[in-house]
């Protein structure tokens, strides 16, 4: 036997040495990937659901459902509510409260309709600030007291309690539920707003939206317009006034709590109060006015007497007036006397212009919506 030489055997003993490190090195490595693995694994982020549509309309904080003229809408107080029309008009309501345009004002008149559909009574004077109105300003407008009007019920004060089933205003009734508000002659009003929501709805407000300003607004929503005479011809939609009306003789047209009707000019150098002959060089322009009384009370003449009424030339000269005397006699009238609703009552307005100078127009007014008469022929 020959022996191996210890160099040899050494460097075998070696080669077994590394072979050895390298399998636990590599079994080491093999048995930490799987965990290397997991922690650099992508974490799935949790599905965020999107909210669910809403199918109202907020404004501020308030959600709405989008409504229309001529359709009943069971409310969350246990009413069922109608609004029948919508109109702008210089012609009040009867209503409690004495309620009419002033000199820069106009009138938008809601009719509308409510029935009591909860087995409890129901006060139809809680109802009274139920509707808001929204011009194209923002500015807002509520109903004052007394505001609201019930045709049969005159000039009286509304507060009716409606038992179960009982209906206040809808049209087969043939008496008219309204309410009316004061505006300026320039507002368009953009939307009405029911302060309460429908039952069983997941809303807080209603709102009728006119046509034509909302994608969402119904073609039912139209609020009529003012009267050719007053309206702007400028503005296509008959919601903007004229700052003065355009009258003609003798036809009634309406200004605060009456209506007006020019019936004649005449000029006059002789005095028509005794002892008052118009001053040298002028002479007298007589317009003879007949007033109708529109309010469901008492008036006085004091109230329709055209204390602001005046006249311009062809000069473009104006002159205030002087004088108010009755229809066929020099006196004056007495601005105590009552007139009555739909009583009529005739004086005469006295001017006084140069001797030589045309009449043009006369200007009606009583610190309310005025109006202006072609006197030229």
């Amino acid at each position: 036997m020959h022996d191996i030489a210890f160099p040899a055997m050494e460097q075998i003993l070696m080669k077994i040495d590394r072979a050895l490190v390298l399998s636990a090195v590599l079994l080491a490595f093999a048995g930490a990937a799987p965990s290397a693995i997991a922690q650099k694994k992508p974490v799935k982020k949790p599905v965020v659901k999107k909210p669910a549509k809403n199918e109202t309309k907020g404004q501020g904080q308030l959600t709405g459902g989008f409504v229309k003229f001529g359709e009943i809408y069971s409310l969350k107080s246990g009413i069922n509510f109608q609004i029948i029309s919508a109109r702008y008009t210089m012609e009040p309501i009867q209503c409690y409260n004495k309620t009419y345009a002033r000199a820069d004002e106009k009138l938008v008149v809601v009719q509308f309709a409510v029935k009591n559909a909860s087995k409890n009574e129901v006060a139809l004077g809680d109802q009274e600030n139920i509707i808001t109105l929204f011009d194209d300003t923002g500015a807002k407008y509520e109903v004052g007291a007394g505001c609201i009007g019930l045709m049969s019920n005159g000039s009286k004060e509304l507060y009716r309690t409606l038992k179960s089933g009982q209906g206040i205003g809808q049209k087969e009734l043939n008496d008219n539920l309204q309410v009316c508000y004061r505006v300026p002659l320039s507002a368009k009003i953009l939307k009405f707003m029911i302060n309460e929501p429908r039952l069983n709805k997941n809303e807080e407000v209603l709102r009728y939206m006119m046509a034509g300003t909302d994608k969402d607004a119904d073609p039912a929503n139209v609020i009529a317009p003012l009267q050719t005479e007053i309206a702007d011809p400028a503005d296509k939609t008959g919601a903007v006034a004229l700052k003065v009306g355009n009258g003609k003789a003798g036809t009634f047209y309406s200004a605060g709590a009456f209506q007006y009707r020019l019936d004649k000019i005449e000029t006059t150098d002789k005095a028509l109060i005794e002892g008052k002959d118009p001053e040298e060089g002028k002479k007298f322009v007589v317009a003879t006015v007949t007033v109708k009384s529109l309010y469901g009370g008492s008036n006085s003449l004091y109230e329709a007497q055209c204390a602001s009424s005046e006249i311009a030339d062809m000069d473009g000269d104006k002159s205030k007036l002087l004088y108010i005397l009755k229809p066929s006699s020099g006196k004056e009238i007495e601005t105590s006397q009552e007139i009555l609703y739909g009583e009529t009552y005739t004086f005469r307005l006295v001017f006084e212009i140069d001797a030589k100078a045309k009449p043009k127009t006369l200007k009606i007014s009583n610190d309310t919506y005025p109006w202006s008469f072609d006197i030229s022929n």
